[in-house]
């Protein structure tokens, strides 16, 4: 499933699990980030809560699309 809303945290309240994650696999160089706008594509378990506004408790698959070469 794909989230495709902003987040309903407010800011400086607590950071997401999967946001972590995708810091972390940042930091590891399994997501490449460069300039330029990119959509992050957050795919949730089936039965994660965030799919029904509540906090996620699975681990899901983080992609990243877009970059320079998008208009």
């Amino acid at each position: 499933m794909f989230e495709r809303h902003r987040s309903k945290h407010k800011r400086g309240g607590p950071v997401p699990p999967y946001v972590r994650k995708m810091l972390e696999m940042i930091r590891r160089g399994e997501l490449l980030v460069g300039p330029g706008l990119w959509d992050v594509v957050v795919r949730h378990d089936h039965g994660c809560p965030a799919l029904r506004g509540g906090r996620c408790r699975c681990d899901p698959d983080i992609t990243l699309e877009g970059g320079l070469s998008r208009n």
